[in-house]
């Protein structure tokens, strides 16, 4: 029988060959762990290559400005611009600038539904009729009867965009000033048939006709025709902290942030899909939460990556898509992977 002491000095001995065993073949796993931490580029250095992309995209497209939020794992907020924010003047596009976030607007609107839901005041599957059912329109309403609050939320009522109908752009621009109650919005589709079951807009656009939507401090329209799709304005900082709060379920009742992210397909890109106001999709950086936002003058997309505990928003002071150079969740994407020191996606 050995004596214990030996027996001990053996068992280090051979624990310590398995591990020199170990670090040789994996390629000396421990150094190459605290290289790697001692290469993470501090927040500063996170900023100084944001701000590098940020100007090369500008250098390689023709949109006035953009401007990018982040916020970290850690809760820290960076604001990046380049480019300007009337190319008239020359004035500089600043961080504190607000812009525009069209269809954006969606998940404050899906934040205070979700909410209501916790509180029972609403039921997703409730139909609409039980609110609106007696409205002297109502009758004529596509899919009215069978539509849900769920329907509306994740866009599978079948009811089409009034913004883009022909008669509603006329009157719009032929009325730049006009506050819109939300019957005469509605008022545009009534009748249709539904087609399944339940800045600088570029001249010639539809939504007033004129490629600068600002001049002399007012709007060419009254952006206030959103409604509860949009109609909100802020900086792209903000914009990513509203993404952070939002998905990491502290907006409202955390309990119904899987519900929100329960999604069905949608034509919004590679095996994306809509849940309740969120777009959910595939990225190189994982699952990303966010959404899309259109208005004339003004592209949007906010994204939040759970992987990384992340959110990123990105916004540009125009709406031709071909002045960006590619699509705008591609540049999001770009820069997302800077954010967090990954290499950047092909």
């Amino acid at each position: 029988m050995s004596h214990p002491r030996a027996r001990r000095v053996s068992l280090r001995a051979a624990a310590l060959a398995i591990a020199l065993t170990l670090a040789l073949v994996s390629g000396s796993v421990l150094p190459a762990a605290t290289s790697a931490q001692a290469v993470k580029p501090s927040v500063d250095g996170i900023k100084a290559n944001l701000q590098a992309a940020l100007d090369a995209l500008k250098a390689g497209a023709k949109f006035p400005g953009m401007a990018l939020g982040v916020v970290l794992a850690d809760g820290t907020a960076l604001g990046l611009v380049t480019g300007q924010s009337d190319i008239e003047t020359g004035t500089p596009l600043k961080p504190s600038d607000r812009m525009l976030m069209g269809s954006v607007g969606k998940t404050y609107v899906a934040a205070v539904a979700l909410q209501l839901v916790h509180e029972r005041k609403i039921g997703l599957d409730d139909k609409i009729e039980k609110w609106l059912g007696t409205e002297p329109w109502f009758p004529r309403l596509p899919n009215g009867g069978e539509t849900t609050i769920r329907h509306l939320m994740t866009h599978t009522s079948g009811l089409v965009r009034y913004e883009f109908q022909e008669k509603f752009t006329a009157d719009l621009t032929r009325q730049p000033d006009k506050a819109w109650k939300p019957e005469e919005l509605v008022s545009y589709i009534l009748d249709l048939t539904p087609p399944f079951a339940p800045g600088y807009a570029g001249p010639q656009n539809p939504f007033g006709g004129t490629d600068a939507m600002i001049r002399d401090g007012r709007f060419a329209i009254n952006p206030q025709f959103e409604w509860t799709g949009g109609g909100l304005a802020c900086t792209a900082a903000d914009l990513a902290r509203w993404a952070k709060a939002l998905y990491e379920g502290r907006a409202f009742d955390p309990s119904l942030l899987a519900l929100m992210l329960e999604a069905v397909p949608a034509k919004l890109g590679p095996e994306a899909k809509y849940g309740l106001g969120v777009i959910v999709r595939p990225t190189p950086l994982g699952l990303g939460y966010g959404h899309s936002g259109y208005f004339p003058g003004y592209l949007t997309e906010m994204m939040y990556f759970p992987d990384f505990k992340t959110a990123v928003a990105v916004q540009v002071n125009t709406s031709v898509p071909r002045n960006v150079g590619k699509s705008l969740v591609r540049v999001l994407l770009e820069l997302a992977a800077i954010a967090v020191g990954r290499p950047a996606a092909k």
